[in-house]
């Protein structure tokens, strides 16, 4: 309800080692790995809020490391737990305001939320699985000898995922070429499996 900075960080939860997971997270030492504050700001996945009560957007691509370790990209397929922070502007706007009262001392950093609220927003979001951003993979793909029959053509395949492959025959002297065959083109034919 107020100016401030919101940092965000994707939780792993597969298990890799080299990671903060999001059961790791603690709050118990700074000195140890994936302490809260260190783990959601570590990424530095962050966005200044200007104005209260207007959308802002965080975009999250990484992994946060244990130890010396790498960080990496989230994998597609993925679930992820998102913890998120807030801190106010206080520190800030008191240090720089234009008129100070005589008892003024400065504040010696900004109002962050505790971590029973980044638990609270956690939850509240729920896991998060990332997108599926691979294209599937023909493993096989074969044609029967077209001249075993004079009515139909069979094509064979397997994909690396549950997907649907769509065929469309063209006659080699229709005057089209691979060019011709947009995404659209073969979808119209409706041969699917």
């Amino acid at each position: 309800d107020e100016p401030g900075t919101v940092w965000c960080q994707p939780g792993d939860t597969s298990g890799l080692a080299t990671h903060c997971q999001s059961s790791q997270v603690q709050t118990a030492s700074s000195a140890t790995d994936c302490y809260w504050t260190d783990f959601i700001k570590g990424n530095n996945f962050r966005v200044d809020v200007h104005e209260a009560f207007v959308d802002y957007r965080i975009n999250m691509d990484q992994l946060y490391p244990r130890g010396a370790n790498s960080q990496v990209p989230l994998l597609h397929e993925t679930d992820h737990d998102i913890f998120c922070f807030a801190e106010d502007d206080w520190k800030i706007e008191a240090d720089n305001a234009a008129l100070q009262s005589a008892n003024f001392a400065p504040a010696s950093a900004p109002n962050g939320v505790d971590y029973a609220a980044v638990t609270a927003l956690r939850a509240a979001i729920g896991t998060q699985k990332t997108l599926d951003d691979a294209p599937p993979i023909f493993t096989q793909l074969s044609i029967k000898d077209p001249t075993a029959s004079n009515s139909q053509i069979v094509v064979t395949f397997a994909l690396n995922e549950p997907g649907t492959a769509y065929c469309r025959v063209t006659r080699s002297d229709s005057g089209e070429s691979a060019a011709d065959m947009t995404i659209n083109r073969i979808l119209t034919a409706d041969w699917s499996a």
